[in-house]
């Protein structure tokens, strides 16, 4: 009985860390593909990226949206917003929605566009005054 029990959870164990190691492969591919040069490719990654909703992707997002060209920055704002929906951490939420709230003031609409949808996606309260002051700008 004994060796039963061992075999089994010495299977159970091998299946275990073969399914983290093709998450992590699985995950390092779309990061990966976050730089295509085919915006659906890169929407595509950041949409399964925002699902998982990990600190790696949360962590690459922010990056993007600091130091992406506009048509990378725009799928990253909104990814941020997905992950930052799953978030409970709140001291990194105010960081996220503070950088998503400094996009409303980008000069290109796509960008602050973008950032409307995400501020939305997030849910957090705290975006109204900033929403409410770019619905008056003229930009």
């Amino acid at each position: 009985m004994r060796l039963h029990f061992k075999i089994f959870f010495l299977l159970i164990f091998t299946i275990l860390n073969f399914t983290l190691f093709a998450q992590t492969a699985h995950t390092q591919s779309l990061l990966k593909s976050l730089h295509s040069k085919e915006k659906l490719v890169r929407d595509k990654s950041a949409y399964k990226l925002a699902k998982q909703g990990t600190e790696k992707a949360r962590k690459k997002f922010t990056s993007l949206v600091q130091e992406a060209n506009d048509s990378l920055k725009e799928t990253a704002i909104i990814a941020l917003g997905m992950c930052e929906a799953k978030n409970s951490d709140a001291k990194k939420r105010k960081a996220s929605l503070d950088l998503l709230c400094l996009q409303l003031k980008d000069k290109n609409w796509r960008i602050r566009q973008s950032a409307i949808i995400a501020l939305g996606i997030m849910g957090d309260k705290r975006a109204i005054p900033a929403i409410k002051r770019i619905s008056k700008d003229s930009f």
